[in-house]
């Protein structure tokens, strides 16, 4: 049996580093609450530690604020100064998650052979709550999932999206970050359109090799001589 004090240690973490992000992003609880479908109450319980999100939830609230989602698995406070804008129907992707993850978790705990009982004494989740959880008609919080794969031997980054429109979120910080580090007069070159055809030549000479570039760079001496 797992100590229930992990879980509600985790719990707290999780609901400190939530808050800390939305406070960092200036959003209120209502707002949060409201982009993963849950009543105010429910969200604010999140923060204080005494319930936790789902995976799907946290990914969505992630997105949000645009912060990494790897955030929730650090211990210092929001870095991430990055913006982007991408169009998200919230409720319909944790809805599939949701469902996504739980039959994750009913195909490797079906092919290791291991059954609800055993599920829910090794875990302490009740046999109702992981049939809830797999069927993904009732989000899993964060801290039980830790625990699942755990079980299952499998990091709960197996379990992060991979494939819509919130997974494409980390790279758009990445790519937005390295922008706004550029001097001005560079990044304005690069976001022109116009000067496409010298950024994929720049490319194109990027992976040439070093004998090559030097026969160019001879070339075009030669036909300024």
């Amino acid at each position: 049996m797992v100590n229930p004090n992990i879980t509600k240690l985790r719990s707290k973490k999780i609901g400190v580093l939530l808050m800390d992000a939305r406070l960092y992003r200036a959003k209120s609880v209502q707002e949060c609450a409201r982009v993963i479908g849950v009543t105010d109450e429910l969200y604010e319980s999140y923060e204080f530690g005494v319930a936790s999100p789902s995976l799907p939830e946290l990914e969505s609230l992630a997105y949000y604020l645009k912060i990494p989602l790897d955030h929730f698995w650090k211990s210092e406070i929001v870095s991430a100064r990055s913006s982007f804008n991408l169009r998200v129907d919230f409720e319909k992707l944790i809805n599939m998650r949701h469902k996504v993850i739980g039959n994750m978790i009913q195909q490797w705990r079906t092919n290791n052979n291991i059954t609800l009982e055993s599920m829910a004494e090794l875990t302490g989740i009740s046999t109702q709550d992981m049939e809830n959880y797999e069927s993904g008609d009732e989000p899993l919080p964060l801290p039980q999932l830790e625990l699942i794969s755990q079980v299952l031997n499998r990091p709960v980054s197996d379990f992060q999206d991979q494939e819509t429109e919130l997974s494409k979120a980390p790279d758009v910080i990445s790519l937005t970050q390295q922008l706004q580090e550029m001097p001005s007069d560079l990044r304005n070159f690069v976001m022109k359109p116009i000067n496409r055809p010298y950024l994929e030549l720049a490319q194109r000479l990027s992976e040439m090799s070093v004998d090559k570039l030097r026969a160019v760079a001879e070339g075009l001496l030669e036909i300024t001589l």
